[in-house]
């Protein structure tokens, strides 16, 4: 689970029609608008849910990967699967952008049929990746962040396709 922000004193928040942040500051004319997909929990708390930046929009359904990460997550960790993944897309001519599950180093083909089988089970049927990429080499930004963009870029038309 992601964890609650709260506000300093005297800021308010609420979310734009994108459920991006958006913030109100006395000393400011305008509010500040995000990117960043919050839930509001009241008019001082939210618990940050991903990026605009990355939301994936496959076959007219949204989805935020930073939130299917976290669920995925919990699968890796069931099945003792330790490489850095991240959640990103690649487009695709019948969803318009489908999702993919990039893998740092390689994963036993036991552990993908396993993986495979447990995300179809605990993921709703627009958040099941339909395609896992092995093998890859991360690219990073100067801070440390993986590059989800450049990989993907690199990476592209590599991996097991499921559907």
């Amino acid at each position: 689970a992601s964890a609650d922000y709260t506000t300093l004193p005297g800021i308010t928040i609420g979310i734009d029609n994108r459920s991006c942040l958006v913030i109100r500051w006395p000393n400011l004319s305008h509010p500040i608008i995000t990117n960043d997909v919050v839930e509001l929990v009241d008019e001082k708390t939210f618990r940050w849910t991903g990026r605009w930046d990355n939301v994936i929009n496959t076959g007219g359904t949204k989805v935020i990967p930073e939130a299917l990460e976290l669920k995925i997550e919990k699968i890796f960790q069931a099945l003792g699967i330790s490489q850095h993944f991240f959640v990103g897309s690649l487009p695709d001519q019948k969803y318009g952008h489908k999702i993919v599950l990039v893998i740092a180093g390689n994963v036993s083909r036991e552990n993908i049929k396993l993986l495979h089988s447990r995300m179809h089970n605990m993921l709703s049927k627009h958040e099941i990746p339909k395609e896992i990429l092995t093998g890859i080499s991360f690219i990073f930004t100067e801070n440390g962040k993986i590059n989800r963009k450049a990989t993907l870029d690199i990476t592209s038309g590599t991996g097991g396709q499921f559907s």
